[in-house]
């Protein structure tokens, strides 16, 4: 027995279920939704690094700053003519690679105001490494008050994003850490600017693996913590988001 589609509907709506046109136009919100689909996954690592360079970011002085005025390490990092400064980009509604107005757990005001941590990163076109510095207040200690070091959750929080931003600028822009271990060498101390070092060890199909490290500033420039990544490219699955 044939049904026509008339009679369907009519059945549907008899039962109490709406019935959808096949031949439905897209509401603005399913635009916005296919948009972000499409950014997610048209980026690639030049763009992201010609955007991320033409944005720039002085990485200077500002109100929530834990970089005293003229902090030797983020100067020297700042007036070196092979790196320019960057900030986190992610794909958005209005284009592949895009600034974050509101920050992050990571970045923005409030990384510095409630969890005392100023990360600072560079991207250094002769090395092709990711450089940078970063100082944590007592807001990222172990517990206020206590005279104890940074909390490891916070170490290993900048590795991650530090990490991860070498594998979005070298490798894939819309990427996800899938395992990472971590290293803490030595007790890594508040109020003191901390060096950041990454590099791309590999990419092998849609994963990249990429090596961070915070050293010491001061001249043995010790290793404090380090960390292994692996971070996958989330273009594969971006229609399952």
């Amino acid at each position: 027995m044939t049904i026509h589609t008339t009679q369907y509907d009519q059945s549907l709506r008899h039962h109490g279920i709406p019935s959808v046109s096949r031949d439905k136009v897209p509401t603005a919100s399913e635009k916005d939704e296919s948009r972000l689909r499409e950014n997610r996954s048209c980026g690639t690592a030049e763009g992201y690094r010609a955007q991320c360079k033409k944005d720039g970011h002085g990485h200077g002085q500002s109100e929530t700053s834990l970089f005293p005025p003229g902090d030797a390490l983020l100067e020297s990092l700042s007036s070196n003519p092979s790196l320019w400064p960057f900030e986190k980009h992610l794909p958005g509604y209005q284009g592949p690679y895009e600034g974050l107005p509101e920050g992050g757990w990571i970045t923005g005001a409030e990384a510095v105001s409630k969890r005392g941590i100023d990360l600072r990163l560079f991207y250094d076109e002769d090395t092709c490494m990711v450089k940078g510095c970063v100082r944590f207040n007592a807001n990222a200690s172990i517990g206020k008050g206590f005279s104890l070091p940074v909390h490891g959750g916070a170490i290993e929080t900048v590795l991650d994003e530090s990490t991860a931003e070498m594998g979005k600028i070298a490798a894939f822009p819309f990427l996800a850490t899938r395992k990472i271990s971590f290293e803490i060498k030595k007790s890594v101390p508040m109020d003191i600017s901390l060096y950041v070092e990454c590099s791309l060890m590999n990419i092998k199909g849609l994963r990249c693996r990429v090596h961070g490290k915070i050293l010491d500033a001061m001249e043995d420039g010790a290793v404090l913590a380090e960390c292994d990544a692996e971070l996958v490219n989330m273009v594969a699955f971006v229609d399952k988001m």
